[in-house]
């Protein structure tokens, strides 16, 4: 019987290494996303254009709704997962934002 259930798991193995795979994939452009959005808080910081874009963020999470069904996902499933990386996003944003206008008041 464990040796059954021990071959019926092998037979996942390539799936779950695919995963593996893209999962690692997701991180690096969740990292590369990152670096683009703070290159966005420097502009912001030295521009002094506010951090906080909210027709910006309706406007993403509106055309990523629209979009999800093509790539054979649920709009609420890929809001909610947006709404995480913007809320994490405005988070580190705010915090160079403040770091670089804070290093400004001391020159």
């Amino acid at each position: 019987m464990t040796q059954s259930i021990i071959n019926k798991q092998d037979i996942l193995q390539p799936y779950r290494e695919s995963l593996d795979v893209i999962n690692m994939q997701i991180l690096a452009l969740l990292s590369e996303r990152m670096k683009v959005c703070m290159k966005i808080a420097e502009i912001k910081a030295e521009q002094d254009i506010p951090m906080m874009q909210p027709q910006r963020i309706t406007s993403l999470l509106d055309m990523l709704r629209d979009k999800s069904t093509d790539f054979g996902l649920r709009p609420e499933y890929t809001e909610s997962i947006f709404q995480l990386v913007i809320e994490e996003t405005c988070c580190r944003e705010e915090e160079l934002i403040d770091q670089l206008l804070n290093e400004k008041v001391k020159k």
